[in-house]
């Protein structure tokens, strides 16, 4: 975590989480929880501690998020391509008008879906690939949006 965030990167609740995540991961004596503040800053997670505070609303807060939106999956349950898999048939079940296609990361991440995100990009590679790897492709709308940028980037 010592590289340089750009500026605004800890104000999403995202990203936050996706540090809190690696964090976990690297440190089995958290046993899957979010560390303390002073944990943090003894362990050179400063800034991350800080955004917590100021954008977040305090490790309670965080932690009680964190956990409500991981939904206390057992330890590596995400790395694990039947699990990943299983969790994705869920949303594709309860949201019928997504027609087995991977929505966006930003639509996951606003219905609820954000442990799909966080471990896409932790352990699968990115949002494409990965309908890639499921036979799915993006909705009209994203194509629409790539379309628009490929032009405004072709023009520019």
């Amino acid at each position: 975590m010592s590289e340089r965030k750009y500026s605004g990167y800890w104000k999403s609740w995202w990203n936050t989480k996706f540090e809190i995540g690696i964090i976990i991961e690297k440190h089995p004596e958290l046993e899957g929880r979010v560390p303390s503040g002073y944990w943090m800053r003894k362990h050179g997670y400063s800034n991350l501690n800080y955004a917590i505070k100021r954008y977040h609303g305090g490790i309670e807060e965080v932690s009680r998020k964190f956990e409500r939106e991981l939904k206390k999956k057992k330890r590596n349950y995400w790395p694990g391509w039947e699990n990943f898999r299983s969790e994705v048939e869920k949303m594709w079940k309860e949201h019928p008008e997504l027609k087995r296609r991977l929505p966006s990361g930003r639509w996951m991440n606003k219905n609820g879906y954000s442990s799909i995100v966080s471990s896409i990009y932790a352990y699968y590679g990115n949002i494409n690939e990965m309908r890639e790897k499921l036979g799915s492709e993006p909705n009209a709308e994203e194509n629409e949006l790539e379309e628009l940028l490929r032009g405004y980037v072709e023009d520019g």
